[in-house]
């Protein structure tokens, strides 16, 4: 392309020193040579930018891609997730519906509870987002969800759940507190207040859960419908 518009600059110079032609016909032939570099160095840069903007789309496919096993994984996550918890609070409801005899006469009591932090799948939008190419995205509704997920919604989840696993473990020594001789702690109404603060708890987590899955789920729609084309 430079040899291209070298030529015809060159010519362009020949014309308007060395002609033989009348002056308007120097004229003439000197705006079809503008014209020709003009046209070629638009061509070029169109061409540049079509194929700066095909590798950059063929990026976000990929993206796409990854992105979508990882928000599969983050949902079956969200979702075992859910199971803990509903087992935790079928198990705070036991123990806070626990008679005073009742409490007398046990000896342990079990809590269904993992101390076990939520995993998610972040590592293809991190690397995306730091190398700069979240703005390659051009579906904006996809974009804004994807921004909401990952910057908004993710870390408020987190939040919780971190002030949820402190509170677990938490209940999980007053337990086995519990579970040592003579001691009747689950009688104490600071500490029934404990377990219904942990309950509560619980159930933010939950609804948060799905919340996120249900934002998960969008963006998995959303995905699916950018790949088909």
């Amino acid at each position: 392309m430079q040899d291209e518009i070298l030529k015809h600059t060159e010519k362009i110079y020949k014309i308007a020193k060395h002609s033989q032609h009348p002056f308007w016909a120097r004229i003439k032939e000197i705006l079809i040579e503008i014209f020709i570099i003009v046209f070629a160095v638009s061509l070029s840069i169109w061409l540049h930018n079509w194929s700066e903007h095909r590798a950059q789309q063929i990026e976000v496919r990929d993206f796409y891609t990854d992105l979508k096993s990882d928000l599969a994984r983050d949902i079956q996550s969200f979702s075992e997730k859910k199971k803990s918890l509903a087992g935790t609070l079928q198990s705070y409801a036991q123990i806070n519906s626990l008679t005073q005899s009742q409490v007398d006469t046990a000896s342990h009591v079990n809590l269904n509870f993992q101390l076990a932090t939520l995993k998610t799948n972040d590592g293809n939008y991190q690397g995306f987002k730091s190398s700069g190419k979240i703005a390659y995205i051009e579906n904006k509704k996809l974009k804004r969800l994807i921004l909401q997920y990952y910057q908004e919604s993710l870390p408020e989840l987190y939040d919780i759940e971190k002030y949820h696993y402190a509170k677990d473990l938490e209940t999980f020594e007053i337990i086995n507190a519990f579970s040592k001789p003579q001691n009747k702690l689950l009688t104490d109404p600071a500490i029934r207040a404990k377990i219904s603060l942990g309950s509560v708890i619980s159930q933010s987590l939950m609804v948060a859960c799905d919340q996120t899955i249900s934002q998960a789920t969008e963006i998995l729609k959303e995905l699916e419908e950018e790949l088909k084309e």
